[in-house]
């Protein structure tokens, strides 16, 4: 595995344990700042969440993360998107900057869109200091530690979320 991959799989696993203490910490049913809902197709079948289990956070570096987790620990979506500069569409790959997705099924390693294929967009149609929306369709192959042998597709994805400024 190329080191760029094997520093993306340790970010996506990173960012996804983050988004489950960041979730479990926060007693308000809409999180930070408002209602926050994501959306999908995952493979034909519709997975969504909201409240407290989704959510984004943007550094000042101007890196996004999309967070999303399921609190019946089915899947768990997490969305990077380094250097981002405002809405637009970000494609995922596994060059710099850092653009990828990773999709988990409860704590086993599951897809991600650097691996066998993989890849996508994530359209950012409205972006605030408190806010973010937007849309995104991407493939995903199975993370080399990954028990799963087939790609998966996320189609038709919708996110409105609350942004922690980190």
């Amino acid at each position: 595995m190329s080191r760029l991959r094997k520093v993306a799989a340790a970010a996506a696993i990173a960012l996804t344990a983050g988004a489950v203490l960041a979730a479990c910490g926060d007693s308000s049913p809409a999180g930070p700042s408002g209602s926050a809902s994501i959306s999908a197709q995952l493979n034909g079948a519709s997975w969504g969440i909201g409240g407290v289990y989704a959510r984004a956070t943007r550094n000042q570096a101007g890196s996004i993360n999309i967070t999303a987790v399921d609190p019946g620990v089915t899947y768990s979506l997490a969305i990077t998107l380094s250097e981002v500069d405002g809405p637009g569409t970000y494609t995922l790959h596994d060059t710099f900057p850092l653009r990828f997705a990773v999709v988990t099924v409860g704590t086993a390693q599951g897809w991600g869109s650097t691996y066998g294929g993989g890849g996508g967009s994530v359209t950012i149609t409205s972006l605030s200091e408190t806010r973010i929306t937007g849309s995104f369709n991407f493939t995903a192959g199975p993370a080399p530690s990954s028990s799963e042998t087939e790609m998966l597709t996320v189609t038709n994805g919708q996110f409105d979320l609350p942004v922690v400024q980190l």
